[in-house]
């Protein structure tokens, strides 16, 4: 019975991870989202010179929509911690349920909780720091240049 219990639990180790994983890429069933996607690849395959000056996203209501290359690094870092943080509560349910048939497992288990414990306060410190410096973050204002003719006094007083 214990065997077949393992059998199952790495048979699903295995199987939702992938499963998961398309899930929340949100695979997109339509034309112009395959197109997009396959533009991604081939972007991503070829090396670039020249930084385009937007990206097509898909909004939350299924239309497309303008973001920029910072707004599109922090969606990878959301989704890349999302799937760090599954994963890390995957492990911890398969140290409990084996845990209660191996008792030396508890302690894996628990280590498990103690890595969840420490990645989640990491997530909030990094979260809190990102606030910080957003409050505090403030651009000037560009300098004005003067197109028109200035008079010989206001320029050797500028320079």
């Amino acid at each position: 019975m214990l065997v077949l219990v393992v059998l199952a639990i790495m048979w699903a180790g295995a199987l939702l991870p992938p499963l998961l994983r398309s899930r929340s890429e949100g695979r997109p069933s339509d034309s112009i989202g395959q197109f997009q996607d396959r533009l991604t690849v081939l972007e991503r395959a070829t090396p670039g010179t020249v930084a385009p000056a937007f990206r097509l996203h898909r909004s939350a209501h299924g239309g497309m929509a303008i973001a920029s290359p910072a707004a599109l690094a922090r969606r990878h870092q959301q989704e890349r911690r999302k799937q760090i943080l599954l994963g890390l509560a995957g492990l911890a349910a398969v140290t409990l349920v084996l845990g209660l048939f191996m008792h030396q497992l508890l302690l894996v288990h628990l280590l498990v909780d103690a890595l969840i414990a420490g990645y989640v306060g990491a997530l909030v410190y990094l979260k809190n720091l990102a606030a910080e410096r957003k409050a505090k973050l403030r651009f000037l204002p560009e300098a004005v240049q003067p197109t028109g003719d200035v008079p010989a006094s206001l320029r050797t007083a500028v320079n």
